[in-house]
């Protein structure tokens, strides 16, 4: 009955013994595994670092400088002809993408650099979409709105307080008007 006892006792040491074994070999796998993890992810995060800075992620962009914006107070919608804040100006009106133009707009561009006293010269072009409800098979040279404006072909027209008081067609005869 004492060997009984003692082979028991061993019995119960070795599983204890196994016991103690498995759990110290659960907690060796966890730290390996956690260990593991932790170089895959310092290797992820250096690889990672070491692509963007041979610039493996660059996809060519380029960002655009932001700039201050302007308006462009020289070309105006046909809508405000009438209504510019000056009390005297003039305004230039054609199509000035068309080739038969490039003559029109020098002589635009020239006015507007002259020296000495001159008044304002706006310009209305006909080739934006706005602008095309003023053209007209002829032209109606006595318009005092833009409702009744009509234009065919290139036009200058000098505005005194909100009123048309001088309608000039045809190329050279703007170049006169304008003292050039």
């Amino acid at each position: 009955m004492a060997n009984r006892n003692i082979r028991r006792k061993q019995k119960i040491n070795t599983n204890y013994n196994k016991i103690n074994e498995v759990e110290e070999m659960k907690l060796k796998d966890i730290t390996i595994v956690i260990c593991a993890i932790g170089i895959i992810v310092v290797l992820a995060y250096g690889l990672t670092i070491l692509a963007k800075h041979i610039g493996l992620f660059d996809i060519r962009y380029i960002k655009p400088e932001v700039t201050a914006g302007t308006i462009d107070y020289e070309n105006i919608l046909a809508g405000t002809i009438f209504s510019k804040q000056e009390d005297e100006y003039y305004v230039m009106i054609g199509d000035f993408e068309s080739e038969e133009s490039v003559y029109i707009g020098a002589v635009g561009n020239i006015y507007k650099n002259k020296d000495g006293e001159k008044l304002p010269l706006y310009a209305v072009d006909l080739s934006e979409g706005l602008n095309k409800s003023i053209t007209g098979d002829t032209s109606n040279p006595s318009a005092q709105s833009v409702k009744d404006l009509k234009i065919n072909g290139h036009t200058l027209i000098k505005i005194s307080g909100g009123r048309n008081v001088k309608y000039v067609e045809g190329d050279e005869n703007i170049k006169v008007e304008l003292g050039i």
